[in-house]
């Protein structure tokens, strides 16, 4: 069912039949599969704006629009409030984890630290952070706040 289409990008194509398409028109629709890890990339703003088009027209129901366009009913639901609540059918921005612990200054106050005591192990200098800086940090904070600094670490023989 699926026939290869050329292509000289990192981008395995293919020419989906329409019931594999997006799009909602007849005929066939060349889609575009990235390879990549970790999550999917959201849907375009451009197929995001013909679901809500399909759902302001009442051309049916959360179900229906969702087996038409090939997503899940809660992907209309949630398009549907986002639009609702902001006017915009743009994604919201990714999320890439916890903020670090030290900002800008205490990360500076940080790498004095590590100079003042350079031979100090994780678990040391999270005790020197929270004695000098007045911070909770665990030693795997320690350990990225040193990677962000730049600083590599070398087991001292003498404390194993």
């Amino acid at each position: 069912m699926l026939s290869p289409v050329p292509s000289s990008t990192q981008t395995h194509r293919f020419r989906l039949p329409l019931e594999h398409s997006h799009t909602g028109y007849s005929g066939s629709q060349d889609c575009a599969y990235r390879l990549h890890s970790g999550m999917p990339a959201p849907y375009s703003n451009d197929f995001r704006q013909k679901v809500i088009d399909a759902h302001t027209d009442q051309e049916g129901g959360y179900r229906t629009l969702a087996k038409r366009f090939r997503v899940s009913r809660d992907f209309v639901r949630e398009l549907v409030q986002l639009h609702t609540a902001t006017g915009s059918v743009t994604p919201h921005p990714r999320q890439h984890g916890p903020r670090p612990k030290l900002d800008a200054n205490q990360l500076q106050a940080f790498a004095r630290l590590v100079q003042q005591h350079n031979d100090a192990t994780l678990n040391e200098l999270a005790q020197l952070v929270q004695q000098q800086l007045h911070l909770e940090m665990g030693k795997s904070s320690v350990d990225r706040a040193l990677k962000r600094l730049g600083i590599t670490r070398k087991k001292n023989v003498a404390r194993s």
